[in-house]
């Protein structure tokens, strides 16, 4: 509860493309891909995602963030990149990421 409401204030003072912005009705649908070193990159990942039609979204961390079901914790306030779970595969080939979870860096 309380970490719903957390989120729920982060994405109101830092309204992003989460899956709610982009029509997904199942958030579990979405997986974490990588985590971008700046603003930059995570930019040019989307819009080459957006180039080849395909959804996806970063998203801010704060300083009590942690991915759910994996005992990687991400970077505080790094930028993750999330694609939908069935998307995940072809979006680490288009950009170049293999089979990791990890950033290329």
């Amino acid at each position: 509860m309380i970490a719903k409401l957390l989120r729920t204030f982060l994405n109101a003072i830092q309204p992003g493309d989460g899956p709610e912005d982009v029509n997904a009705k199942d958030v579990e649908s979405w997986q974490r891909i990588a985590a971008a070193e700046n603003e930059l990159e995570a930019q040019i990942w989307l819009d080459i995602l957006k180039s080849h039609d395909v959804p996806a979204y970063v998203q801010g961390t704060d300083a009590l963030s942690g991915v759910r079901g994996t005992t990687k914790i991400p970077a505080p306030f790094s930028l993750q990149l999330w694609a939908q779970t069935r998307d995940a595969l072809s979006v680490r080939e288009l950009l170049g990421m293999g089979q990791s979870n990890e950033s290329p860096h």
